[in-house]
């Protein structure tokens, strides 16, 4: 059976200098963002659609890289919320 995604962190966490880039703030957002997205069963390419952001980019964000720009990092935060908020509105 193949390794589950936090098994995976945890042994990635082992290494300084990957740990070192997944406690930044960056890479803690673009966690965040990929266990939302997953939980919301949404690809890249449909939170690409939503937010506006090319998908390239939110797998950059997801991947913790610190070149992206927070007003990328927090138009795709947006985009989750407004597909959040669309599902509860359906739901209730």
């Amino acid at each position: 059976m193949g390794k589950s995604f936090n098994d995976i962190l945890n042994n990635a966490k082992l290494n300084p200098h990957i740990n070192e880039l997944l406690t930044s703030e960056k890479a803690s957002k673009g966690l965040e963002i990929f266990k939302k997205r997953v939980n919301m069963r949404l690809t890249q390419n449909a939170l690409a659609f939503e937010s506006g952001v090319e998908s390239k980019l939110i797998s950059k964000v997801e991947a913790g890289f610190d070149e992206v720009p927070l007003s990328i990092i927090s138009e795709i935060e947006n985009a989750l919320e407004r597909v959040e908020r669309r599902k509860h509105a359906t739901i209730d």
